[in-house]
């Protein structure tokens, strides 16, 4: 039976790991941290976990919802039964942006017309973004935000309606993300299917939830390493043949997958010609604040709250 290690135990290598062993090979997951998870990970403080990922998914992740439930943690999430979106206004008004029961694009269209979101001449002006990001971008390629103006849309439709969608989705506002990216953004949101956007959140801590993914890969025959730091990736000819742990262990293979971070996986191959292109690559932050509070805040029925022109 053919051999591989996958180093790194985020998301992308326990599907890798779970991929690979599918397809009939015997499968090593190594990860340097006491646990599984990288960005979907979590730490205890004072006898709580504390998620440092995602806060909420999407039905569109079909990917991710896959994984979930081949590995059995599948009733890690609670799904939206239809995407409904509470924003409030430093004020404390709500304006709830939610989907109907249509086809695309007309699923979105009637509450964003009807949530007093965006003034009513700028919530007309959204069809025209809409239509536009069907055609394609030319070159040179501007800024999500600089083709939002030339596409008529004002600075308050792009700061309340475009740069939130596009920090949740895309993890950069609309002055940092390329048009081609956010065409696509709007071509998803509004021309694919509509269910897609259901929202889901996690229903116990991220720590937990990968804790049963770790149980779940081993069920499935990954085996499953913490706490293990590599050293390097031994190379022979052009090819990979095994990991080099810091203990000093040895571990051969017919194959090495690399699931970690580009300046990682420099520093496990350095020199590498394939690597060269990602030495100019910036990483886009995801900051987390966790505050417990001694009382509910949320609106009644409500599982979040947008916060609308708020830093």
């Amino acid at each position: 039976m053919r051999r591989a290690l996958v180093v790194g135990g985020g998301l992308a290598g326990c599907a890798a790991a779970l991929r690979l062993s599918e397809q009939g090979w015997a499968v090593t997951l190594l990860e340097r941290h006491p646990r599984l998870g990288g960005r979907l990970g979590a730490f205890r403080h004072r006898g709580r976990w504390v998620d440092n990922g995602t806060h909420v998914t999407a039905k569109g992740c079909t990917a991710f919802r896959g994984f979930l439930e081949k590995v059995g943690a599948g009733d890690g999430i609670r799904w939206q039964p239809r995407l409904r979106i509470p924003l409030a206004e430093p004020g404390g008004r709500i304006h709830v942006l939610k989907r109907w029961d249509l086809s695309s694009p007309w699923h979105l269209l009637p509450g964003l017309l009807d949530s007093g979101l965006l003034p009513f001449r700028e919530r007309l002006a959204l069809r025209q973004a809409f239509r536009a990001a069907r055609e394609t971008v030319a070159d040179p390629e501007p800024p999500f935000r600089d083709w939002l103006l030339s596409q008529g849309q004002g600075a308050g439709a792009i700061r309340r309606f475009f740069d939130p969608l596009s920090y949740a989705v895309l993890n950069a506002g609309t002055a940092r993300v390329g048009a081609r990216a956010g065409a696509w953004l709007l071509r998803e949101a509004f021309g694919g299917r509509p269910e897609a956007l259901d929202l889901g959140f996690f229903v116990k801590p991220q720590g937990e939830l990968m804790e049963d993914v770790a149980t779940g890969l081993a069920r499935l025959g990954v085996e499953v390493r913490t706490a293990c730091g590599i050293e390097s990736v031994r190379m022979e000819k052009g090819r990979a043949q095994g990991i080099r742990l810091r203990s000093g262990e040895v571990l051969d293979a017919d194959a090495v997958v690399l699931a970690v971070p580009w300046e990682a996986a420099e520093r496990l191959l350095p020199g590498e010609p394939a690597l060269a292109g990602t030495r100019g690559l910036e990483a886009s932050a995801i900051l987390s604040v966790t505050l417990w509070l001694d009382r509910d805040v949320l609106p009644e029925g409500e599982d979040f709250l947008g916060l609308l022109d708020r830093p």
